[in-house]
Order: structure tokens, then sequence, then C-alpha cells
């Protein structure tokens, strides 16, 4: 038979321990960690485990660490966010006072870690005392160290150098960086008219617009720090050529006043520098043929019509011959144009800078001139000059014991182009403008037929200059032109047409 009563008795202890167990250590829905019960539950990171916080401590049931704020058995010291390895005097990150030998200088230290630093951070070494100590020092003068005088070793016993704020041997200026003097000026590459940082001055070139610059290093800045202009004598971006105050529309040669390459078709014929790159014989601003210039600027044939063209020596408008110019427009042998002497040419001519002298007689000379403006009528010579510029020409006539006569024609047979006449003695002269790719003829005869003798032609060519354009000062290699425009000093010592 059960004993029923028992068994109610027994259950009734049981659910009284297990309420208590509940209400100890929290149980079910209610149910709380609690430090110390050696189970890690909730929030805890360790319960009973070694470097495990004891319950009732700050921090229970979490693993101790340095840098938590709290110093354990095995810390110098903790103080948490606080902890610093480059601040003198604070608790280190591996939480350990500061101390000597961890590279911070600390209350009561000398030195630590630093060159002539001992093993207990004292100096074996002191920067002024006037003794080099070359394992950490480069110089030391002693009470003569300076931090302001030029070339003196500085107080922290270092050689004087570019950027230490005072002016040196070979440095140009020298204002540091940073600013040591407090005069608000420092070395810099990027500010405007400051000393650089290699203790230069500041100058064009340097890639900063300085006072005085228009512009420095920009795609249209020119190399005098000026911005970039057609006629600024700099081949800029777009353009062909940039002769400055040397273009011109109309000197043959010369970079156009567009900045473009002369070409054929624009009116000026350029012997030498075009876009064809062959030479033009003439250009009369159109690309027509028949008119004797055709479209690459290269004379037509039109022997025979009174014009002289560059490949003439003559055009008396028929082809008859015995009259000095035969049918092929050349020169009839015998004749004065003839043997008209080349003054260009250096085996003949003694030829110095502009000026070309040649020596001769007119004794025995065939006498085929007439002058239109002076009478003439010995023996005479013809001498010719070809122009490869618009020039000016001046001719001296030195005629040793006679009275001589000198002119000038464009056209050595035909009177009709002959532009000047000087017999005034003892030496006759003429001066005339010429253009790019004539031809001259310079005609020494006698004022009457018992005048003969030996003599000198001196011609000086100086290509001519218009307004503006640079110019020689000396006026040997060139002249300006028309008058009254004269070479002038423009003040740099520079030669302008002004």
């Amino acid at each position: 038979m059960r004993n029923d009563g028992n068994r109610s008795g027994n259950g009734v202890l049981l659910l009284a321990t297990a309420a208590a167990l509940v209400a100890a250590f929290g149980g079910g829905a209610g149910c709380r960690a609690k430090c110390g019960d050696f189970t890690v539950s909730g929030d805890e990171q360790c319960d009973g485990q070694a470097s495990c916080r004891a319950p009732g401590s700050p921090n229970e049931c979490r693993f101790a660490v340095c840098g938590d704020g709290i110093a354990e058995a095995n810390e110098g010291c903790d103080d948490g966010d606080m902890n610093d390895d480059d601040t003198p005097d604070a608790c280190r990150t591996d939480c350990q006072p500061a101390r000597c030998a961890d590279n911070v200088l600390d209350m009561g230290e000398e030195c630590d870690g630093s060159c002539g630093c001992s093993f207990d951070c004292t100096l074996l070494w002191a920067c002024g005392d006037g003794m080099l100590f070359s394992d950490c020092e480069q110089c030391d003068d002693g009470a003569a160290n300076s931090d302001t005088t030029p070339d003196a070793c500085r107080t922290s016993c270092r050689l004087p150098r570019c950027g230490d704020d005072v002016q040196d041997t070979g440095e140009a200026c020298d204002d540091g960086n940073p600013d040591l003097d407090g005069d608000g000026l420092i070395n810099s590459d990027a500010l405007p008219d400051h000393c650089r940082s290699m203790c230069v001055l500041p100058t064009c070139g340097d890639y900063v617009t300085d006072t005085g610059e228009e512009c420095d290093g920009q795609t249209s800045c020119g190399p005098t720090c000026t911005l970039s202009f057609c006629g600024d004598g700099n081949i800029d971006a777009g353009e062909d050529c940039d002769g400055g105050l040397a273009n011109s529309d109309y000197t043959p040669d010369a970079c156009r006043t567009s900045c473009v390459i002369p070409t054929c078709g624009d009116g000026v014929p350029d012997p030498v520098f075009n876009a064809e790159m062959f030479p033009e014989q003439c250009d009369d601003d159109n690309f027509v043929t028949g008119d004797g210039c055709d479209a690459l600027c290269q004379w037509e044939a039109s022997c025979a019509n009174a014009a002289l063209e560059p490949t003439e020596q003559c055009d008396d408008g028929n082809v008859a011959t015995g009259d000095g110019c035969d049918a092929s427009c050349m020169f009839e042998a015998g004749t004065s144009c003839a043997m008209a002497i080349d003054l260009d040419d250096p085996m003949v001519a003694t030829i110095v800078d502009t000026s070309h002298t040649y020596a001769d007689t007119t004794i025995g000379a065939f006498d085929g001139f007439v002058s239109d403006v002076c009478v003439t009528g010995a023996g005479d010579r013809a001498h010719k000059v070809y122009l490869l510029q618009n020039s000016r020409v001046d001719v001296t006539l030195v005629a040793s014991g006679f009275q001589a006569v000198l002119s000038a024609r464009r056209d050595c047979l035909d009177v009709g182009t002959e532009i000047a006449c000087d017999a005034t003695p003892p030496m006759p002269t003429l001066t005339f403008l010429g253009s790019a790719g004539d031809t001259w003829y310079i005609i020494v005869d006698g004022v009457t037929a018992a005048d003969t003798g030996d003599y000198s032609v001196i011609v000086a060519v100086r290509p001519t200059r218009a307004a503006m354009q640079d110019c020689d000062l000396a006026g040997v290699d060139n002249v300006c032109d028309p008058a009254p425009l004269a070479c002038v000093n423009d003040g740099t010592g520079r030669g302008v047409c002004m």
C-alpha cells in the first residue's frame, strides 16, 4: 500500500529548494548573470578565469588589459586613454612609467635617445663649449655660435645652411622656413616675391608670377614673363614665325605682321625665306599667268617688252641686233654692258662689311654711254650690284688725274632709267634706294673725251629698316628709311628706327 502522505511532503521540499536556488542565482525569464558563479553569461567577458577581474572590483568579470585605466599587479601604471609614448612623464602605452631610454625627454633627464646621450640619460657633450664632439656636432665655436651672424656655427652646433633665416655666403637671400626671425617672410617656391627654397631670388622662369611679371610658366607666357602676342619676337603656339619689330608686310623674306611665313601671292618677292622653299623671282599679288609673273612667282619669258626682268640683261623693246641688246635680251659682246664688272664678286671687288671697292681705269675703255643727266663722251666702265633686300646704295668715285662723272641706272642700256648723275670734283657721289631683286648699273665716265684715267669706285649697300624696326646705331649694317627716320638708342643700347 502506497504512502501518499510521504510523497507529498518530499515534493514540497523539492519545490522549496528549487525556489531558493532561483532566488539566489536567477533563472527563467528573469534570470541574470552573476559574476562569481564561474559561468560566463550576459555582458561578462570571463568568470573565475586567470586575469579575470574578481566580483565586486571595478570592471568585474572582465579581462584585465593595459589601457583600461586600472593598474594591475604587472602594470607600473595605467592612465587609460592618457597613456602616451611621446608625452614627457606620461604613462607609456605598455603601462610602464616614463623611463630613461624611452626616447622621450622626461623630468630629470638631460637627454634621451639623442646623439651623445649616455645610458643614464646624461649628456656626454655640451653644444657651445667650444669643443667639437664630431659624433654629434658639425661645428662648435663656443660663444661665437650664432643664429643671426652670417656664416657662423649655429647655436645647435650645426653648420649654416639655406633655410636657417640667415643670408650666408653664396646665398642671394634666406628668409628661412619656418620664419625664425619674425619678419613675416619665409623661403617659398609658391609665394610671389619670396626668396626661393634654394636661397635664390625670385626670377622669371620660376613658375611664380612676381611683381613686374605679367605671367610666369603659363602656355601663353613668353621667355621674358610677358604675355605672348604676335610681334613679341617669340614664336608662340599658332605662329609660323615672329621677328618682333622686324615683322613686315613689304620687306622681302620678313615674317609677316600676322606672324605667318611669307608666301607667293602676298605681293612681296621673297628670294630666300618663304613657304615655297624656293626663291621667288617676282610677286605681283596674284596667281594670274600671262602678266609677267606666273602663279609660282617666277618670271615669265617676255623679251622685247621694254621691261627689264631678272632673267634679262637688257630689254630695249625689240629683237634687233647691233644696238647693244640682242634678240635674247642679252648684252651684245664687246659692249661696256656685256663687260659690266660684278661688284658682288669677292674675286673681283674688295668687300668689307657692306662696302664693295673696285679699282680700274677708263683708259682704252669702250665709249658706249650717253647720259641725259650729265654730258659725257670719254671711255667708260659699267659696274653692277644685285640687291638681295630693299636697300640704300651709297656710291663714291675717286678719280685720279681726270674729271670724272658718276651715274646710276636700272637698265644698263636704257638712258631713261638713269636716276642720278654727279660730276662734282674731286669725288662724285650718289645715293639712291633700290628694291630687293634689282640689279643696278654704276657707270664711270669722263666729262669730256679727254678725261680718262685710273679710278676707284666704292659702293655701300645697306638694307633699309622701317619705323620701329631694329637698326644698327653705327649705320654700318643697315639704315632707316624713309627720311626723316633715324636710328635712335631706345635707352637699352638697342637701335630703333624712329
